[in-house]
């Protein structure tokens, strides 16, 4: 998982990891 972009959902413009951090 990415707790990275989930600490930062501005980072993705969402709070949901992307499928690419998903693997």
């Amino acid at each position: 998982m990415g707790p990275d972009t989930t600490v930062n959902p501005g980072k993705k413009g969402m709070a949901v990891v992307p499928p690419n951090d998903l693997k």
